[in-house]
């Protein structure tokens, strides 16, 4: 008689649990605007975007906005080889709407030009930033890594904040193509909303009682009235 009551009482228990922990472990994607106050513009100097772009940390999911006069500029994501040779031939992605939201999909570095007749090599309008992946392995003694990925990976309710259809191009390269739809992924990096910490899952996990007991109940109180 109690069997499916139980069974009940133990899917809401979990559920309540997993909504818990996934509201105080998600990670909060940021949004930087490229070069600050200059925007996306002439540089000061060769290395002014990619000085930016080493002093912060960037994650996926996280959001790049390119500010600049549509009529004096665009932004085109480029190989590594074409980000060298400042070339606009082959573009990954272009945007040109003068407010480019651009989110970052995964880790590793992606390469940005402007496509501009001689913005690039000359007006120094190129930016390669780095993306770190989720997890970084943390040293241990003996000089081994040990990851921190064995944790349970955190509900997220990410909204990768793609940019329209109408600010951006996707061209597809070869065996290259622009990721639409990046994973949310959870991480841990400085200067970013954390995923949960071993701390903070032991707590959850001390507290599991509680939150069966509090599935258990909504699960059984509409059994009373019927």
């Amino acid at each position: 008689m109690m069997g499916k009551p139980y069974g009940t009482m133990s899917k809401v228990a979990s559920v309540v649990f997993m909504l818990i922990a996934s509201m105080a472990c998600a990670v909060t994607a940021k949004e930087f605007t490229v070069g600050d106050t200059t925007g996306w513009d002439f540089a000061p100097n060769s290395s002014f975007y990619n000085d930016w772009a080493n002093g912060l940390k960037f994650v996926p999911g996280d959001k790049i906005v390119f500010k600049y006069i549509p009529s004096d500029h665009n932004v085109q994501e480029v190989t590594e080889s074409d980000y060298v040779s400042c070339s606009s031939l082959n573009p990954l992605a272009e945007y040109e709407s003068g407010n480019d939201i651009v989110t970052l999909p995964k880790p590793g570095t992606h390469y940005y030009i402007c496509g501009f007749l001689g913005h690039c090599d000359q007006g120094g309008m190129r930016m390669k930033i780095t993306v770190r992946g989720a997890y970084a392995p943390q040293s241990v003694h003996g000089g081994a890594t040990s990851p921190t990925g064995d944790l349970p990976s955190p509900m997220t309710g990410m909204d990768p904040g793609l940019p329209s259809a109408d600010t951006a191009t996707v061209l597809p390269q070869g065996n290259h193509e622009r990721a639409l739809t990046p994973a949310a992924v959870p991480v841990t990096v400085p200067g970013h909303s954390a995923a949960c910490s071993s701390r903070e899952l032991a707590i959850f996990k001390r507290r599991r009682p509680f939150f069966i007991l509090m599935g258990g109940a909504a699960a059984i109180f509409p059994l009373l009235w019927k």
